[in-house]
């Protein structure tokens, strides 16, 4: 099995050997979270974007952060409740409320 450059997000599905890659083309992953309530649920954050699925990879809407980002989020972390954390350079962490 040929593993994808580093760039590409990319997906298990069923077993560690399969491989799909997701259709964010262009961007540079830097931090991937799964919501424990829906596996559905994906979050990515690239460059200065926060990326959002809600059918496993399958399409991606962009998210806005909560101000103007010029560095882009380096963690994020779903807490025991299922709430989202997101860590921005220079601007601590948040919390996404719906």
């Amino acid at each position: 099995m040929k593993p994808s450059p580093a760039s590409d997000a990319s997906s298990a599905t069923g077993s560690a050997a399969t491989w799909r890659r997701l259709p964010l083309e262009s961007i540079d992953p830097q931090a991937v979270a799964v919501d424990p309530r829906s596996a559905d649920s994906v979050w990515i954050s690239a460059n200065v974007f926060l990326y959002h699925s809600t059918d496993g990879g399958l399409t991606w809407q962009t998210v806005d952060a909560p101000f103007l980002v010029v560095n882009g989020a380096t963690t994020l972390r779903f807490d025991a409740a299922g709430r989202l954390h997101v860590a921005y350079p220079d601007h601590g962490v948040w919390e996404l409320t719906e």
